[in-house]
Order: structure tokens, then C-alpha cells, then sequence
């Protein structure tokens, strides 16, 4: 029986009009098991999609201006059709397509005004009905568009109602109405029953240009005809629905950047820059951000520093380098509490020093996840062999720590708690959020790194408890995007370790979650013109902008995620694998901007919450968001300054003379190297590719030989090139 819900802003007038077939059919035509209709109302143009599961969506194509349409045409296509048409406004133009082998519908708007305009929007593009014309209960919600995030609708059609929909708009297409009408597409993608989709930002101060060719809509729908039952059938659809999208649009070139320039201006600033570092007693310890001398030292900025540096010596030589992990793994051993006998936040003798202005900022308050990340950042040190026994010894004390802990709160970590009490100060982000839920990741990670140097079977144990209640954290795991990416490598390596399909299942949960806290759409207007956002990753859900610690480390742990997937032959869907690839491309793409010197100067903010922003320093600035807000604003972030020595660590690898690179792009491994050539294999998929730059060659020629394809030779005349994923790349030289 169907239930009739109030209509909201749906008018009745229409539904009673395609009830009792009061229209005109300019367009009728079946594409597999979808109908799809361009009906002419009195005073409405609007598209149907008749779904199989006995749904209808209904879009109205002219809701921006409704009023009689002239000149109407049909110019027919055989995957759909194109319409335009006038009003007193100015011309219209609708394309519709159904792409067949991708399974989505594509329609996009565009609007030529006849005078200066602005626009009015009621209510979303969409709605759906049945085909009685009756609307129906509200099914589940999985995503819809939050802040900056893709402009995302997922959900399916309630009980006993087989199917789900996938509803994309691609910002990317729309730049210059957001420009000329200085609107934001934040929030602009939202679900309120039945209707759902687009609702177009509208301007009362800055008029559409006359004459000028705006697109207004670029929308994308994607049906899939079983309705997931569980979490992981939530996120495996997701994926999957996502990927389709991402191959089916159109994506923004990557610049050429040289990483190894930006390392080493980075390195020198780091490095002798006095705004880096401040002095405690006889130790040297980074500040958190530039010339900020008001808070204490903190143990996650140090190792979230050395760590990246240790790594990057293997290859690198360099005396400023050496000074600065002198200097660190001289401090580190101060922020062991001797009481707790565990590396803390503060040094314990310089945590008084904080002026208790933030819920964080006082002595014996731990936000959960500093207490796991200098730890992580440690065990890598000690698996890379640049730990001494101290440091060791003061690791191992410190899980005891952790594993009390974790049990005292049964594996669900608060926001905030007292370190000596384990009093919780602060449960919840928000009322019925839950705490810091993907710190049982985090946590499971670091007691598996600990697992592995010291072979105890008590480590393995806890990781497996803790990753066990990520099962209850359903499809809103994500508290801090990395934490939530540690969280799925240590899912992989449970299932490595148990062969337990449970971890494999959660693991794309975790995945899935990291996905749709990105914005997979390029702002291209205001500030944003300066900079590349396609494929941005918020560091939180709900954070109004893209951050550059968090996002490198995404990087990073998806960077190792692709080799173990390629190494252990995971048996997983590619499209993790094309979707974790692709966000590393256009990461590595976007890194440089976060540096000042990289920027026009007067888009960075005149306003720093912490510290003082120095717009000839190559420290990297912690915020990219919308291009109406100025970048900086929050201060230029010290401990992400290992982002870049990371991202050298991972994408350039040495040639022939000591200053030749090959830098890619996209995940890849060594599999030979000799004294004229080097073997790889790029990862990825054959689908999208990754740009190779080859630099500082000024005397060598390097020729580059794929399967199957001719040769190329890259040289200081030719250095850069595009190839496919999933492709093995022979560099030789003479």
C-alpha cells in the first residue's frame, strides 16, 4: 500500500498533469531497461526516467524559467537527444545521453542570456515518484553533499523496493556562473524527500552577462538494480558507482611541477628558517606552525617530520637534512612522562606553559589520536633502523600505556580524556556522533607495527580486538581522514595475517568513507583559479577545507596500500585501485600549491589564527578551500612540511648521475636495476594514466620502453610524457 507523504515544494499542479496526461511527448525512447521521456507541460519542460524497479525520476529541465517556451527543437542522437529553445530570458539548451557500456544517464543545462540575469531556484532539480503518481516513504540516505565534498546524492527506495540511485553534478562544468555570480557550490547538493539533487546558489547582487554561454547543470545518474543490505554492501556500491562516474568525466590536466626543486627549497627553509624551531632548555624541537611561540612543543610534530626524513636519507644526502634529524632524535626521548612511562603530547616539564585557551591546550588532556600517531611515526623509525635503544625502549613502555587505554574504553575512544584518570572530558564531536571511532584503526596499526618488531603474540591479539569494533561504526567510521587510512592498512594486514574475508570487507568500508570525503569536482573560480582541487580530501567530515598533513598522509598510506594490493594479489575490485591512484596523481599535482611562493600573493589571507604567514617561505600553508575564502588563513603548517619528502621518497627515483629523476605520478616499484637501466612497474589501471617527468638531465638521454609501444626518448629538449597505468616502464641509458 502506498503512503502518501505532503508534497512540499513539488507542485501538485504538475503531478496531476502527468497523471492525467496533460503534455506534450517532444521525445520518447527506450535504452535498455529505462525509458526515458521529454514531456511538454503548460508551463513546465521536464525529463522522466522510468527506473525498473517501479520508480519514476522526474527532473524539471526549465524550472529557471518557466514561462512559454518558443522555437522549441529536437536535434535526435542515437544515445539521446538535444533540445533548445527560447524564452524572453535568453536560449536554452539541454543535451541528454544514456551511455550504454558506463550504465549512467548524462544530461547538462546551458543557459545564454538575452539581458543581464539573475536567476531564482526553489527547490532541487529532481524528485521521485511511482508510476501511479504517488510518492512513497523515504528509503535510507547514505550520502548526500557536505561543504565542498562531491556533489554526491546515494540512497535507495525503502522497504520492500528493490534498487539504489547514484546522483553526481559535476561542478567542474559550471566554473564561470560561480565566477560571475560569486555563489559557492558548498552544500548545494542535498536529499529533503522526494526531491533531491542540485539546488543551483543564486545571486541578488551579480547578474548572468548578457550574451554569454553558461552551464547550469551538469548532472550524471546511475541506477543499480539490487538495494544493499549491510555496510559493506553500502560501500562496495559506492565504490563501484563512484568509479563508473570518475571514468566518465571529464578530468583536469596535471601540471609538470619538479618535486625535487620544491624538497629542496622546503629543506633549507626547515632548516634555517628561526620561525621553524624553538629552544628548550639544550634541545632544538619545530614549532607546530611558523613563528608560533606560544605553545609548547609537540611530539607528533617532531616524528611526523623525522620519520619522512629518515626515509628520505636513503637516497639523499644533504647536510641540512642530517642537522635536522640530529636535532630531532635528540628531543624525542624528553616527551616520555615518566609517571605514565609513555611518550605523551607536551614534554611533561613544559605542558604548564600552555594557556588553556582550546579544550586541548592543558596539561593532562589527550586528544585520542595523539597519543597512537608519534607512536606510528616511531615504529616506522625503528622498522627503518633509525631508532637507538633508547627510543626503543621508551616505544615498547609506551604500548603498555595505549593497551590500558584501550581497554579501559573498551576499544571507543573519546574526543578528549585525562591522562592519569582516564576521566573522559569530551565524548562526542556533536551529540550522537561518537568519539574519535576510526582510533581503533589507528590503533590496531600501531599494535601491528608492534607485532612485527617484536614478534609478541599480546599485539596481534589487541589489533585484532580493536579492528573488530570497526564492524559497529557502520558507514560513518571517518573521524580523521588519516587515521581512517591506517585503519584500512591494517585491515589488509589482518587479512594477510588471518585470511578472514571480514578484514577484506572492512577494509572497503574504510576505503568507501575516505571516498566520500573528497571532492572529486575542480572550483576553478575566485581564489581557487590559482590552484588545483580536483580530487581535494578533507581532513575531517565535516572540515570546510583541504589540508595538507592530512592529505600527503593519505597519500602516503595509499601509496603503500597499491603495492600490497599489487604485491599480495588481493582479491579486490580496480576500482580501489584507480580511484586511491587517481587521488595521488592529483595530490602530488596539488602539493605545491600549498607552499606561499607558489601563489599570487594577494589571494593569501591578511588573517592567521596561528603564528604569521611568510609568503617567501617554503613552509606549506595547512588550508585549500573555496575560492571565496583566502588560503592561509589558518597559519603555514610545520609538520606538514614532510608531505614533500614523502612525496620524492615515493615518486622520484634516481637515474644514471647523481642529480637525474624520473618522477611518476602514480604508485610504483623497482623490480631491476642495473648500470644502463632500471626496470618498474608502474600500478594503476590501464584505464587512466600518470605523467613521467624526467629531471635535471643535461648531458643524458634516457630512452623509455613500454609493452607494446614504441620507444621515447626524454631529454632536457623533451622531458615529460603521459602513460597508462598498470604498465611495466624499462628506462635505459648510455
Amino acid at each position: 500500500m502506498t503512503t502518501e507523504i505532503p508534497l512540499q515544494h513539488i507542485s501538485s499542479l504538475l503531478i496531476d498533469q502527468l497523471r492525467n496526461a496533460h503534455y506534450v511527448a517532444h521525445y520518447d525512447q527506450q535504452f535498455g531497461p529505462f525509458n526515458i521521456k521529454v514531456l511538454g507541460l503548460p508551463q513546465h519542460l521536464i525529463l522522466t526516467i522510468d527506473l525498473p524497479n517501479g520508480n519514476i525520476i522526474v527532473s524539471i529541465l526549465n524550472h529557471l524559467t518557466i514561462e512559454e517556451m518558443r522555437a522549441l527543437t529536437l536535434k535526435m542522437q542515437s544515445s539521446g537527444v538535444t533540445i533548445s529553445y527560447e524564452t524572453s530570458y535568453g536560449q536554452s539548451q539541454i543535451k541528454i545521453n544514456y551511455l550504454e557500456d558506463q550504465g549512467l544517464f548524462h544530461y547538462q543545462q546551458f543557459l545564454t542570456p538575452a539581458h543581464p540575469l539573475f536567476l531564482s531556484e526553489e527547490r532541487p532539480e529532481c524528485f521521485v515518484i511511482k508510476k501511479d503518481f504517488t510518492i512513497f516513504k523515504q528509503g535510507n540516505i547514505f550520502v548526500e553533499q557536505a561543504q565542498l565534498r562531491s556533489g554526491i546524492c546515494y540512497f535507495d527506495f525503502g522497504k520492500l523496493i528493490a534498487g539504489s540511485l547514484f546522483y553526481f553534478q559535476n561542478f567542474s562544468t559550471l566554473y564561470s556562473y560561480a565566477e560571475d555570480s560569486q555563489i559557492s557550490y558548498a552544500d548545494s547538493v542535498k536529499i529533503s524527500w522526494p526531491e533531491f539533487g542540485f539546488k543551483l546558489p543564486t545571486s541578488k547582487e551579480n547578474p548572468l552577462e548578457k550574451g554569454k554561454k553558461y552551464q547550469i547543470r551538469d548532472s550524471y545518474i546511475i541506477y543499480s538494480p539490487t538495494k544493499p543490505k549491510n555496510t559493506h554492501e553500502i560501500a562496495a556500491t559506492f565504490l563501484s558507482n563512484l568509479s563508473t562516474l570518475y571514468r566518465a568525466i571529464p578530468k583536469p590536466n596535471c601540471s609538470s611541477h619538479n618535486l625535487i626543486e620544491i624538497r629542496e627549497k622546503c629543506l633549507h627553509d626547515l632548516c634555517h628558517h628561526k620561525g621553524c624551531w624553538q629552544q628548550v632548555n639544550t634541545d632544538a624541537f619545530l614549532n607546530a606552525y611558523l613563528n608560533d611561540y606560544e605553545n609548547p612543543a609537540e611530539s607528533m610534530v617532531q616524528l611526523a617530520i623525522l620519520y619522512p626524513l629518515i626515509a628520505h636519507r636513503k637516497d639523499h644526502k644533504n647536510q641540512d637534512l642530517e642537522m635536522i634529524i640530529s636535532s630531532l632524535k635528540n628531543g624525542i626521548s624528553r616527551f616520555f612522562d615518566p609517571s605514565l612511562k609513555c611518550i605523551v603530547r607536551w614534554i611533561p616539564e613544559d605542558a604548564p606553559k600552555l594557556d588553556q585557551s582550546e579544550e586541548q591546550k592543558k596539561p593532562r588532556v589527550m586528544d585520542s589520536w595523539y597519543l597512537h600517531h608519534p607512536l606510528l611515526n616511531l615504529a616506522f623509525i625503528i622498522e627503518a633502523g633509525g631508532a637507538d635503544d633508547q627510543l626503543k625502549q621508551q616505544f615498547i613502555s609506551s604500548l603498555h600505556y595505549c593497551i590500558q587505554v584501550a581497554q579501559h574504553f573498551k576499544y571507543q575512544w573519546p574526543i578528549f580524556y585525562d591522562l592519569d584518570t582516564m576521566v573522559i572530558l569530551k565524548k562526542e564531536a556533536a551529540p550522537g556522533e561518537g568519539g574519535e571511532k576510526d582510533v581503533a584503526g589507528l590503533y590496531a596499526f600501531l599494535l601491528l607495527k608492534a607485532y612485527k618488531i617484536t614478534k609478541k603474540p599480546l599485539y596481534l591479539q589487541e589489533a585484532k580486538k580493536a579492528a573488530n569494533t570497526l564492524k559497529k561504526q557502520g558507514f560513518n567510521l571517518l573521524y580523521q581522514a588519516n587515521n581512517t587510512a591506517y585503519a584500512a592498512e591494517a585491515l589488509l594486514d589482518l587479512w594477510s595475517i588471518s585470511g578472514k574475508n571480514l578484514y577484506l570487507r572492512l577494509f572497503e568500508v574504510c576505503i568507501a568513507n575516505l571516498m566520500k570525503n573528497t571532492a572529486i569536482w575542480n572550483l576553478n573560480y575566485g581564489n581557487a583559479k590559482e590552484y588545483n582541487t580536483f580530487f581535494m580530501l578533507f581532513p575531517l567530515k565535516d572540515a570546510p577545507y583541504a589540508a595538507v598533513f592530512e592529505e600527503q598522509e593519505c597519500a602516503l598510506s595509499f601509496n603503500r596500500i597499491v603495492q600490497f594490493l599489487y604485491q599480495q594479489q588481493v582479491p579486490i575490485s580496480k576500482d580501489i585501485i584507480l580511484l586511491l591512484s587517481e587521488y595521488i596523481k592529483y595530490a602530488l599535482n596539488r602539493l605545491p600549491y600549498y607552499y606561499p611562493p607558489m601563489l599570487p600573493k594577494d589571494i593569501l589571507s591578511q588573517e592567521v589564527k596561528t603564528g604569521f604567514l611568510n609568503v617567501e617561505t617554503w613552509i606549506p600553508i595547512e588550508d585549500l578551500g573555496d575560492g571565496w575564502t583566502a588560503p592561509g588563513a589558518v597559519g603555514q603548517e610545520v609538520y606538514g612540511a614532510g608531505g614533500i619528502f614523502n612525496a620524492v621518497n615515493g615518486y622520484c627515483i634516481p637515474l644514471k648521475e647523481p642529480d637525474n629523476f624520473i618522477q611518476i605520478s602514480y604508485p610504483n616499484t623497482v623490480l631491476t636495476r642495473t648500470e644502463k637501466e632500471v626496470i618498474l612497474q608502474v600500478l594503476g589501471t590501464e584505464d587512466c594514466d600518470c605523467t613521467v617527468i624526467l629531471i635535471g638531465a643535461k648531458t643524458t638521454a634516457y630512452k623509455f620502453l613500454m609493452v607494446g609501444k614504441k620507444e621515447i626518448i626524454l631529454d632536457k629538449t623533451k622531458s615529460s610524457v603521459k602513460i597508462p597505468g598498470n604498465t611495466k616502464l624499462t628506462i635505459k641509458w648510455t
